[in-house]
């Protein structure tokens, strides 16, 4: 019963490897092997007041979390942990404290300790779009333009796409084609809140492009929600986004749920709140996150099952069971070519795990906090999990799936899991070089990317961005998979989405894990402009009181002459490497500034200053 949460230390250690670039791989004898805790990581502080004197419907379960949460949290450093399991069928709700809300003064975690729960915040501003929606205030598929007439925006003739088409419905399914996220205009601030983010993000909007036409591609977009947001309080409200949208979601969804610990404006409830750590040991400064309707809320364990608990019930005094069904259900959009084979919701992320376990629900990461919240909707159960530590971005979104899963199985004593693509039987064949340069190519993901190449030998090799001088053998098997030592299985897939045929490369025996789609190399040819002008190191440059996450961006060319940036940053110290197109790279950034050779020395990315160090 125990096979997800005994594998889940090694499986968060393994997401830590290949999220800087590492892949690595795992074998039955590894998980076997994996050491008994020392009797120092088992005296974490753990919250007794918040502790069930009796397990209810799930023992084994609960007795898995207790045992293996203080290692995960030795392991990562992480100074506080906060998990709720709710199952809505019987009325059940456990919540569980883990170490410190607060290291210096010895405050532990308990239900009521506040976190920063980030992206799930997009869930709450979905149920606060289909209340409209019940209203007769708004309709989903009604372009913006009749709500906000300052989001008539001038498409891009570069990029396709036209801001008067967007919709509702496409923001809440990051389908709308929108400019994804900001990085400036006090996306982070020190101190206290800055309401001008959200008073003027129209008009900062309008200084960039589309990425994509509208409702013809998933892209995940932060200020697609910020608008949405920015909705709410126009429909809703006065005359200040900032101020509306907090008042409508303390009124319309907080007071009405319950939900006594939880606003988007933190100095509400700050005497809760669990301080920001660099590590189990080490407090940081604290960032307000002006993103309100994106990432803003902040919220308890006990607050989050309430929630959990209203919309596995159908959406209690908050909506109606069809629109929470609408805000749980998958969109019906061709979500295959998306990244990790995700598909969404309104407002929600529909995953599969390592394992083959469907779920859905939201995560979400900012400096310091990182949380996971997720449901099985068919046997009612959901799981939240937050901390408040730098270091343990991972651990959230390996952990609670795998929570949920266990809860699933010990409730229904079954688990459908999609089968391994990959047939164990599968053998060795030969393909002929022509067959095999059809696979070879550059490969974007979200985070990272993957080359492809054949050669003197005629083997196919895989390479990360990070790690472009290791080679990764691929072999061709008789089930049309790739097998390889350190990845198991790679797949090439065919993909046709909106009459255009794709190439996605997969990962994994299921076919379903990291994956990147195939894209013409030669536009990230590092050419010899990209070089002289860009190659090298930038810090950012905030003014006042803003604050930025990226710590610098890296411009270089790799291995294959690949143009690429790299950034330095508060949740990832080090991310992947992302390919910089040399064709449209220039068109990307405002205010581009250079010295008398044509050399950049600053430009701004995304709403923030950068200078060359």
């Amino acid at each position: 019963m125990k096979r997800f949460w005994k594998s889940s230390l090694l499986l968060v250690l393994l997401s830590v490897l290949l999220f800087v670039g590492f892949v690595g791989c795992s074998s039955e004898g590894e998980i076997e092997s994996t050491p008994e805790p020392t009797p120092e990581v088992m005296e974490m502080p753990v919250s007794e007041e918040v502790t069930e004197e009796e397990p209810g419907p799930f023992p084994e379960l609960i007795e898995a979390v207790m045992y293996m949460s203080p290692i995960v949290m030795e392991e990562f450093s992480i100074a506080g942990m906060t998990i709720a399991i709710v199952d809505a069928e019987s009325g059940f709700t456990w919540t569980q404290g883990f170490g410190y809300a607060d290291v210096e003064n010895q405050v532990h975690v308990d239900k009521n300790t506040v976190f920063s729960v980030a992206s799930i915040s997009k869930t709450f501003t979905a149920v606060a779009v289909m209340q409209l929606v019940e209203e007769g205030i708004l309709d989903l598929d009604t372009p913006l333009i009749e709500y906000l007439p300052e989001f008539s925006i001038l498409p891009s003739p570069e990029l396709g796409g036209d801001y008067r088409n967007i919709t509702p419905r496409m923001l809440l399914t990051n389908t709308s084609g929108i400019f994804p996220a900001f990085m400036g205009y006090d996306w982070n601030t020190v101190g206290t809140y800055d309401p001008g983010y959200l008073n003027n993000m129209l008009e900062n909007l309008s200084r960039y492009a589309m990425v994509a036409p509208e409702d013809s591609v998933f892209t995940y977009a932060n200020n697609g929600f910020d608008v949405l947001g920015i909705l709410v309080a126009e429909l809703t409200g006065e005359d200040n986004y900032f101020d509306d949208f907090v008042s409508y979601m303390r009124q319309n969804i907080f007071e009405p749920a319950g939900m006594a610990h939880s606003s988007f404006a933190v100095d509400d409830i700050r005497a809760y709140l669990a301080t920001p750590h660099l590590d189990a040991e080490t407090p940081d400064t604290f960032l307000y996150t002006n993103a309100l309707p994106t990432g803003g809320l902040f919220s308890s364990a006990y607050d989050m099952s309430r929630f959990m608990h209203i919309m596995l019930r159908g959406g209690g005094d908050l909506l109606s069971p069809s629109s929470v069904d609408q805000i749980l259900t998958a969109h019906d959009f061709d979500f295959s070519a998306s990244i990790g084979f995700m598909g969404y919701g309104l407002g929600t992320m529909h995953r599969i795990t390592g394992h083959g376990f469907e779920f859905v629900g939201h995560g979400g990461t900012l400096p310091h906090y990182h949380s996971e919240m997720v449901f099985d909707v068919e046997s009612g159960i959901g799981v939240f999990v937050s901390i408040n530590t730098l270091n343990g971005m991972p651990v959230t979104a390996a952990i609670a799936p795998d929570i949920l899963a266990e809860a699933v199985a010990e409730k229904t004593g079954e688990l459908n899991l999609q089968p391994d693509r990959a047939d164990p039987a599968a053998i060795p064949i030969e393909l002929s070089v022509e067959e095999l340069e059809a696979f070879t190519g550059l490969f974007l993901s979200a985070i990272s990317y993957f080359i492809v190449e054949l050669d003197d030998d005629g083997v196919l090799n895989f390479f990360t961005s990070d790690n472009p001088e290791f080679p990764m053998p691929l072999t061709p098997m008789s089930d049309g998979s790739f097998f390889s030592e350190f990845l198991e299985r790679v797949w090439f897939d065919e993909v046709v989405q909106h009459d255009e045929e794709i190439i996605v490369l997969r990962l994994g025996n299921l076919g379903i894990g990291a994956s990147a789609i195939g894209v013409d190399k030669e536009l990230y040819i590092a050419s010899d402009q990209f070089i002289d002008d860009w190659v090298g190191d930038f810090i950012p440059e905030p003014e006042g009181n803003r604050a930025s996450v990226v710590t610098s961006f890296h411009y270089g060319v790799d291995v294959f002459g690949i143009a690429y940036f790299q950034s330095v940053n508060m949740h990832i110290v080090a991310g992947n490497a992302l390919p910089a197109s040399t064709e449209d790279w220039f068109e990307s950034h405002r205010n581009i500034e250079r010295d008398e050779n044509g050399v950049v020395i600053a430009f701004e990315q995304a709403g923030m200053r950068f200078v060359r160090q």
